[in-house]
């Protein structure tokens, strides 16, 4: 069964966005859309095939360089470890300071003193420095990607994206979303069960000196919303997953891998578990037997998405209603977050590559989209049905219509209303 919203032909290839996002603006659609809304107000649906999207966040409204507790809007919560206050680490938003790697094809090119962002050092650094190469390996074209990298706009268009900055592999770092799930715990939806949630991500090759590039992925609940705040994986993990790319790095034997920590699994995959890429990642969840897999897409090439991780079980708690172990109820907090592997370390310092991450989708299959009548609902009444249609039409008249990324790798894309 498809987890995907609306499917229409594929619009996603030519987009001059990142290739990850594939973006393109449909300037009168959201008028037949609204007509579209309208017309499915009045009709059933098997719930089961119900895909209603939670959040959908691109990071274009965000504001680069700052925290990213300031610059996300629809970030609940941003969690910074209180070892070494000083440390450069944080998660914020490309755009300024730091070049988005989406844009124009994954990587930017006037990093050239490795350092994980663009500043005057690439122009000035003696040794790796523009200066110090020019006539070399750097020629008049690097200096100007230089420039107009410095200023934020890399060359060849402009995207933003949610970076999870870590240089020094030393600070845990937390971004978390959990208001879009209910408050109330006798809500039928407080948790998610079946659906999808879904995310671009860009990490790059580790640094000689490093140790890794990480990306944490939990998923996680709370019995109670008061206490969301940010997945611990003390006893509220559902998922627990983390990217480990040490390939190029002080380890580069163990390489590239996706670990499963509740199960305790590395998955390998040399052909779509790559650095310095644009990657698609789909985790899709099976809360009727608590389990979970994963796919994999390679937004850089034409062949199809692969499923890495078959099946899994999620985390297993207590019922002490029942008295035994059952899969964790689901999913009502999402958290990305970087490691501290060199918190403590000897010397202090293990560099670490930057990991980037745009396009989160979150969608509830046990939901109707909005304006969908769920199956077994009173069916509005004309005059309802009416005014229904009216003020869809004039919300959809200020709709955003995107085109994400192309699922099926063949033909297929899904367009997605964002309201303002």
């Amino acid at each position: 069964m498809s987890h995907h919203p609306i499917f229409a032909p594929s619009l996603c290839r030519s987009s001059s966005r990142s290739p990850a996002a594939a973006a393109t603006r449909l300037g009168v659609s959201g008028v037949l859309l609204g007509g579209l809304i309208c017309a499915s107000l009045s009709m059933t649906i098997d719930t089961a095939h119900a895909q209603r999207v939670l959040l959908f966040e691109d990071f274009e409204d965000s504001i680069p360089d700052l925290p990213a507790n300031e610059a996300i809007a629809s970030l609940d919560t941003f969690n910074r470890s209180e070892v070494l206050e000083d440390d450069a680490g944080t998660i914020t938003v490309t755009g300024g300071q730091f070049p988005d790697p989406f844009t124009g094809g994954g990587g930017f090119g006037a990093d050239f003193n490795g350092d994980g962002a663009v500043t005057a050092l690439d122009l000035n650094d003696p040794t790796q420095g523009w200066k110090a190469r020019y006539g070399n390996d750097l020629n008049g074209s690097d200096f100007l990607t230089w420039q107009c990298e410095l200023a934020g706009s890399p060359c060849g268009g402009s995207n933003q994206s949610m970076l999870l900055y870590n240089p020094n592999s030393a600070v845990q770092q937390a971004a978390n979303w959990f208001s879009i799930f209910p408050e109330d715990p006798a809500d039928p939806h407080f948790y998610l069960k079946n659906g999808a949630i879904e995310f671009d991500v860009f990490l790059e090759q580790v640094p000689s000196d490093g140790y890794w590039t990480f990306l944490g992925i939990r998923l996680g609940f709370e019995f109670n919303a008061e206490d969301r705040n940010q997945v611990t994986t003390e006893g509220d993990q559902n998922i627990w997953d983390s990217f480990r790319m040490q390939e190029g790095g002080l380890l580069t034997e163990n390489g590239n891998f996706l670990f499963d920590q509740v199960n305790t699994t590395s998955y390998v995959d040399e052909t779509v578990i790559l650095t310095d890429m644009a990657l698609h990642v789909r985790y899709e969840l099976d809360g009727v037997n608590g389990l979970y897999s994963v796919f994999i897409d390679n937004l850089q090439d034409e062949d199809p998405e692969v499923k890495v991780i078959d099946d899994q079980p999620w985390t297993s708690v207590f019922n002490f209603e029942t008295f035994q172990e059952e899969p964790a109820p689901g999913i009502n907090e999402v958290t990305f977050i970087t490691d501290a592997s060199a918190r403590g370390a000897d010397p202090p310092s293990l560099s670490a590559g930057n990991v980037y991450l745009d396009n989160l989708l979150i969608i509830d299959n046990d939901q109707p989209p909005v304006g969908v009548v769920a199956a077994g609902s009173a069916v509005p009444e004309p005059a309802t049905a009416f005014l229904f249609f009216l003020a869809a039409s004039l919300a959809a008249a200020s709709c955003r219509t995107r085109c994400l990324h192309d699922s099926s790798r063949a033909n297929h894309a899904f367009l997605l209303l964002k309201t303002h």
